[in-house]
């Protein structure tokens, strides 16, 4: 538990110096028009449990917000990115939902690699989250776009 508190400590102390001070000091200001209005589909991540093929994971930028949806749960919260491809998320809301044992941890897995995740990079047509110590943390691929007749 104090190490869960320590990442989300993290992760809200990089989003708010990434908000900060970043476009300040000329790193690159806020990016989130690269990612706004996007929506990616989980197929693979770093752990060394059942992969995410097992179960739907979205996620999905709009104005701010990340949102999708983890193996058992809906979440949302806010994100930030930098021109030079920096990436954070705030603090993560989510139901309450319970599910089998196996989807609830995957669902912890996924949101801890969400939470540790400092970079991104959109390669051929896949969204990859990373951090300095793990270069595919969780990799999305653009979730098909339907319209209606």
């Amino acid at each position: 538990m104090h190490a869960r508190r320590l990442s989300t400590t993290a992760s809200l102390v990089a989003l708010l110096v990434m908000s900060l001070v970043l476009p300040v000091s000329g790193c690159g200001q806020l990016g989130v028009d690269e990612l706004d209005g996007t929506r990616w589909l989980l197929v693979g991540w770093s752990a060394e449990t059942d992969g995410p093929e097992r179960f739907i994971v979205t996620l999905a930028f709009e104005d701010g917000q990340a949102v999708g949806q983890a193996p058992v749960n809906s979440y949302g919260g806010e994100y930030a990115t930098t021109r030079a491809g920096g990436f954070a998320v705030g603090q993560i809301a989510q139901t309450l939902m319970a599910g089998p044992p196996e989807a609830m941890e995957a669902e912890s897995t996924y949101f801890e690699l969400l939470r540790a995740a400092s970079e991104y990079r959109i390669d051929d047509g896949r969204l990859v989250l990373s951090s300095e110590e793990e270069s595919e943390l969780l990799v999305f691929v653009e979730e098909l776009r339907y319209t209606s007749p």
